[in-house]
Order: structure tokens, then sequence, then C-alpha cells
């Protein structure tokens, strides 16, 4: 009987990518922020100046830490509460529900346990929509159930449907992707922090006699900050170019370039590649869990339902590429050839 596979190799690779994407990033804000200051101090005063050392070492870290930060947030009562809050998710309340969802959780639990001990029981939400799905939130784990499953599936199909989400509860896949959202906010922080470190300096050249002075400087680091973002997209014009053949040639729309960026993690697209692979991963490792704990027939089901009732598929290439979910046919063909013990 095989077990649910493992992915820390994957995870490893993320991180890694995610470290050099790091770097990459600081290491262009800083020559930008060197490019802004030299024109802006020989607007203001040319009589002022300073060595400018790149850092490569410390903005890292720090911007490591407010990924850190973010998700030590995301998993606090706190976060978790406002991650609720902001899905719109709700516990089980109805009699209906109740009578339903229960004794089907319950079983689900206790199948997990004998396999997985030391698994900790998850809170069931609701998420009122008709849509047939089932998400884990990213923080704290607990599951959401769309109302539309409760209204499709069969309890067999629930019960796969539930395990599969308490799959990426049990190996705490909802923590990498919320440290995965940290690791954005540590990008921004990195393009920020050249005017965070170097602002004794720009207070320098600018002055700070009166307030009048302090409400200029804001003034000037606007106009900076947009001569800074006009550096940015000049000196990536040629990486874009690229890109936009690229996606032309696989037949996106090629005026739809900077969205596509944007969509795609912008200029850190391998990084964005890396974590989709480990996102595909833990699907089916999710569905081999739900397998393994004794629903691999009620995952088939619910999995061929899916693959119904997919009218939008997903075609090209990249578009496979930057899926979180691999293709429902590959997932079916997955569990199909995963060994179980017969019931």
């Amino acid at each position: 009987m095989k077990q649910p596979r493992n992915i820390t190799v994957s995870r490893v690779f993320v991180g890694v990518m995610i470290v050099l994407a790091l770097f990459f990033a600081n290491i262009v804000s800083q020559m930008l922020w060197a490019i802004a200051h030299e024109i802006m101090r020989g607007v203001f005063t040319p009589r002022i100046g300073f060595p400018y050392r790149l850092q490569f070492i410390v903005p890292v870290l720090l911007a490591v830490l407010v990924a850190v930060v973010y998700t030590v947030f995301a998993q606090s009562p706190i976060g978790v509460s406002i991650t609720k809050s902001l899905l719109g998710v709700r516990p089980v309340m109805t009699d209906n529900e109740k009578s339903l969802l229960d004794p089907i959780h319950d079983e689900v639990f206790e199948s997990i346990k004998e396999k997985f001990p030391n698994a900790i029981k998850r809170q069931l939400y609701i998420f009122d929509s008709a849509d047939i799905n089932a998400f884990c939130m990213n923080a704290g784990s607990d599951i959401a159930i769309h109302r539309g499953s409760t209204q499709t599936f069969n309890d067999e199909e629930l019960k796969a449907l539930i395990a599969h989400e308490y799959g990426h509860s049990h190996y705490k896949d909802g923590l990498f992707s919320t440290l995965f959202v940290g690791a954005q906010y540590g990008f921004i922080f990195l393009y920020i922090w050249p005017f965070i470190h170097n602002f004794r300096a720009f207070r320098d050249i600018i002055g700070s006699d009166n307030i009048f002075m302090w409400a200029f400087h804001i003034l000037i680091l606007l106009v900076i900050l947009g001569f800074y973002i006009l550096l940015f997209k000049f000196f990536t014009f040629p990486i874009r170019m690229i890109v936009n053949i690229i996606l032309g040639l696989f037949g996106t729309d090629i005026q739809g370039l900077t969205e596509k960026m944007l969509e795609y993690g912008r200029l850190f697209a391998l990084q964005n590649v890396a974590f989709m692979m480990m996102s595909k991963q833990q699907e089916y490792r999710a569905d081999e869990f739900a397998s393994y704990i004794g629903y691999k027939y009620g995952m088939l089901s619910v999995l061929e339902l899916f693959h119904e009732m997919e009218y939008q598929p997903v075609f090209g290439v990249l578009n496979k590429v930057f899926a979180e979910h691999p293709a429902t046919y590959k997932r079916i063909a997955n569990v199909e050839k995963f060994e179980v013990e017969d019931y």
C-alpha cells in the first residue's frame, strides 16, 4: 500500500527560488535608487554627495523577516479571524447542514486518526456558493466546503472531498502558501528599503529647515518614486519584449502584456513557476491522502464530476504552467494508479 508522496524537495526548491528572487530584486532596486539619487543630487545641490554602497545581505534578511512576520500574523487568532471574514465563510449552522456534515466530518477524522494518530481535527465551515468545491483556508488550515457541494455530492463523495482538504491541512500546505504571499510583501519592502536606508542623505540633499521643507520632501519623494518606476520599466523593457513575443506565440493577446506580467508574478516568473509546480504536487498528494485513508473511489467520483463540468478547461502551455492545480484528467489517472487496500 503506497503512502502519499513526499514533496520536501519541491518545497526546498521554492524556498531557494524565492531567496534568489529577493537578491535579484534587491540589486535592481538599489541600482535604480542610486541612479535616481545621482540625478536628484545633480538637480538640487551638486556640492553635496555621499558614497553609495550596494547592500547585498541585510535588505534580503529584512525582506525575509517581513515574510515571516506576515505569516505569523496570518496564522495568529486575529489573522485567522480576519481571513475568515474576508473570505465570507460561516460555521455549519442549520439543522440540515449539521445532520449531513457532522457525521461525515467525524467519520473522516476517525479514519485519518487511524493512519495519523497526531492529526488535529479542524473546524468545518460553509462557503455560500452554488459551485461545487471546497478549500483549506491558508490561515489556520480550517476547511470550508461550498454549499453547492453539499447539494450535489453523495456521502462518499463528500467524505473524499473533506479528506482531500484534510490532506492540505495535515501537511500544512496553507502555511507554505502564506509564506509565499508574505514573500510578495518582502519584494515590495525591497523597493522601499533604499529610501528608508538613505533617508539621512536624502534629507541632507533637500534640507530640513521647517515643516514646509518636510512637505517638500514628500512631494520630491513622490516625484522620485515616479521616476524610479519609469527607470524600472525602462530597464526591464527588453525582458518584457521577449516575454511579449513568447506570449504572442502561445496565442495570448500581445496587447495584454502588462496584465500578464502582473498576473504571472511580475518579473519573478521563475519563482512563481516553482511555486505552481509545488502547488500541483500538493494537489496530487491531497488526492493521495484521501485515497490512503480509505476514500479512493469517492475521490475518483469527485474528480470525474469536476472533469465533466470543466466548461472552460485550461488550454495552452503557458496557462498550464501557471495553473495552481494539475489538469483534472491527470489527477484522475494519478488516483487510479495509487495502490490502496480493498474495502
